[in-house]
């Protein structure tokens, strides 16, 4: 019985894909001379190719930031004002400090103000140590990041976020791993700081490095430590030594400042007093 032959048919690439580059891709896979593997091929970059265009679609180019109240364009204003590298935001949860701070942070880089996105939070609120979760630095962190990365989302792709979290363009850094480092050219948010320490304050603090901003957040309300807290610290420091320096701004949320829910006005009153 005879060797049965494959039957070669041409398949104009050209048509199938948009661009050069998808066209150079599919064209990668074509060596086969059996019509059956160069079909698979083609259909299966065809398929590659509408995800990458998917994924490029769904990251849509940074709007401008809207502030819904006086206190957040208070916020805004000092964000965006050079002449204060320092900005620390205070006050009931709600009102958008950490969000506000994410946008501002995604608007400097996709300007290119800044290379990089650093973030920041102490864990000791869920009593676990980095150590005993699962997975990667970044999986392990995703438990207590995820605010921020609801405002990623809102601009990128899941894809993309992960893709910038490889590339080290966004870098997930646990309070204690930032000791010894500099951060330069970056925009930096550090979470829930009423969880840190008088020490990690002064740690974190002295980490800015050049053409830097670093975001302070937390609700004082909330802190998870017994005794003065980092936050506590700055906040009287800054009280009693304000003359010391003119480049670190403060901004305070109350209640009236809540944008989230309105339930969470009543939410606030019903444990601002003890049983």
């Amino acid at each position: 019985m005879g060797k049965s032959k494959s039957k070669r048919i041409n398949i104009d690439y050209g048509n199938m894909f948009d661009s050069d580059e998808d066209f150079f891709l599919a064209g990668s896979f074509g060596y086969s001379s059996s019509a059956p593997t160069q079909a698979s091929a083609a259909n299966y970059m065809k398929s590659q190719m509408q995800l990458k265009n998917k994924d490029r679609e769904s990251d849509r180019p940074i709007p401008q930031i809207k502030p819904r109240n006086e206190k957040q364009k208070q916020f805004l204003d000092v964000l965006e004002n050079p002449a204060y590298p320092i900005v620390v935001a205070t006050g009931v949860a709600g009102g958008g400090k950490t969000h506000l701070a994410s946008l501002m942070g995604l608007k400097n880089l996709h300007e290119q103000n800044v290379q990089r996105l650093i973030i920041t939070r102490p864990a000791v609120s869920v009593d676990e140590d980095h150590g005993f979760l699962p997975g990667t630095l970044e999986e392990k962190m995703s438990p207590w990041l995820a605010p921020l990365y609801d405002s990623f989302y809102t601009f990128y792709s899941p894809k993309k976020v992960q893709s910038m979290i490889e590339d080290k363009i966004i870098e997930i850094c646990p309070l204690a791993y930032t000791r010894g480092r500099t951060f330069n050219n970056a925009w930096i948010i550090a979470d829930e700081c009423q969880n840190t320490t008088p020490i990690q304050m002064k740690m974190l603090l002295t980490r800015i490095g050049q053409g830097s901003t670093m975001v302070i957040t937390g609700d004082l309300a909330q802190s998870d430590l017994h005794g003065m807290n980092g936050l506590q610290d700055l906040i009287r420091r800054l009280d009693m030594y304000d003359t010391y320096t003119d480049k670190i701004a403060r901004v305070h949320f109350g209640m009236e400042d809540i944008v989230r829910h309105p339930v969470i006005k009543d939410v606030l009153n019903l444990y601002k007093n003890p049983l």
